[in-house]
This record gives C-alpha cells, sequence and structure tokens, in this order.
C-alpha cells in the first residue's frame, strides 16, 4: 500500500510534469503530430482539431503526417464496442479535412483501447516511418498521462524519438461525456481531478513510467531522438 509520503512525492511529481508539458515549446519541424482518441466533448472543449491544424500549417517542412488512433471508438469493458469511447477514426478523417489538412497527410496508427494501448501503437508507427519528431495535442489533464505511458512504451520496443506537448485554451466548464464514455454529463474541470490516481494507478501496475524517467526523458528527449542515449541512466 502506498504511504503518505508516496502520495505525497505522487502529487508534487503530478504538478511539475503538467507545469512542464503546459509550458513545452514545439520544433518548426516534425515528422508528425498526433492526436489521442478523445471524445466530442473533450476535443471541443479546446477546439482541437483546429490546433492540430495549427501545428500541422506552421510547420516548415513538406513532409509532415497527422496521425491518431486508429479504433472505431471501441473502450474498455462495457465500452468496448464501435463509438462508445469516442466516435473513432472515420470522425476525425472526416474533420481533419475540414481543417485543410490533405487525406493522403492522415495516417491512422493501429488501434488502441487505452492510453497505454494508444501510445504502443503510435512507437510502433513511428519506428515503422523512422519518425524522430512528434508533436502531441490532448486536452490539459492528459499530457502526464500520455507520456508516462509513451515513455513505457518506447521503453518497451527499444525505439527512441522526441515527442513534444503542445497546449491550447480549454473551457473548463464545457460540458462532456466523461472518459470511456463512463460518465453521461461531466466537465474538463471535473475530469481533470480524476486523473492524478489514475496516473498513479498505471504506474502501480506497470502501464507507464514512473516520474524519474518522465524527466530525465524530457530533459534529455533530443539526445534519445539521435541515438546519443538509448536507455535511463541505473
Amino acid at each position: 500500500m502506498p504511504t503518505i509520503i508516496d502520495r505525497e512525492n505522487e502529487w508534487s511529481n503530478s504538478v511539475a510534469a503538467t507545469a512542464l508539458l503546459l509550458s513545452d515549446s514545439t520544433p518548426k519541424e516534425m515528422d508528425a503530430v498526433y492526436l489521442p482518441g478523445l471524445s466530442k466533448g473533450m476535443i471541443d472543449s479546446g477546439n482541437l482539431f483546429r490546433q492540430v491544424a495549427v501545428v500541422y500549417h506552421d510547420r516548415f517542412n513538406t513532409e509532415r503526417w497527422v496521425a491518431f488512433n486508429g479504433s472505431n471508438g471501441e473502450g474498455m469493458g462495457d465500452q468496448n464496442k464501435p463509438g462508445a469511447a469516442w466516435p473513432g477514426k472515420d470522425w476525425y478523417i472526416s474533420q481533419l479535412q475540414l481543417e485543410d489538412i490533405p487525406e493522403f497527410r492522415l495516417v491512422p496508427t493501429g488501434p488502441g483501447l487505452h492510453t497505454r494501448g494508444e501510445m504502443d501503437a503510435l512507437v510502433a508507427l513511428a519506428k515503422e516511418r523512422g519518425w524522430k519528431k512528434v508533436v502531441l495535442v490532448t486536452v490539459p489533464y492528459h499530457f502526464v498521462q500520455v507520456f508516462k505511458c509513451l515513455v513505457q512504451a518506447m521503453k518497451a520496443q527499444e525505439y527512441w524519438f522526441a515527442v513534444y506537448a503542445s497546449s491550447t485554451e480549454t473551457d473548463w466548464e464545457w460540458e462532456m461525456v466523461g472518459s470511456q464514455g463512463l460518465e453521461a454529463n461531466t466537465t474538463p474541470f471535473r475530469e481533470a481531478g480524476k486523473y492524478a490516481p489514475k496516473v498513479w494507478d498505471y504506474e502501480r501496475k506497470g502501464y507507464s513510467a514512473g516520474f524519474p524517467e518522465l524527466f530525465v526523458y524530457l530533459a534529455n528527449r533530443e539526445r534519445f531522438a539521435l541515438g546519443e542515449l538509448t536507455a535511463f541512466p541505473s
């Protein structure tokens, strides 16, 4: 069982990691921008399709892609059916084309039913295509969980690349369906308060990296991408 000190350290690290990621800077050239599978309300609360388009259109290099979860919107447990957790990849394709992103630049990953599964699929796609710089767009309270799962997935597949967080203004009182479709009516503000226990649970089960590894990765991601680092210091 976690001690009070463990919990205090977890909260302190969550605050530090959130501050780092929400103040992240993104490179002017990239291989791809990635958008996780999110509910319509989560997308609308921060106008995330527009944010993906801003990132995509504001890059200097021409050979760049937009990647996203390749499932049809399945979730976990009772939500494991198309469209239950989010509308699915076809919805993303249609909406991203409305932002003047060509369809041939849209690349679904393998299906992912939860955050770690999504990051496994993203790392596999990046490895297949040789991507070394990816910008990730999601709702603010999701970044820490995504990046901790991403580091664990890169470690498991032994493929490292630099990933940067791109955040945007959020309507914290936006009415929406909750994560995995488990709550019919919630807000980003209420959802944010639920994510710290989820982060702890994922790490405890081995689905995500620990905070020390996350901090080392964020401080050295360009070195990891260049192959100068291939493992964490022991």
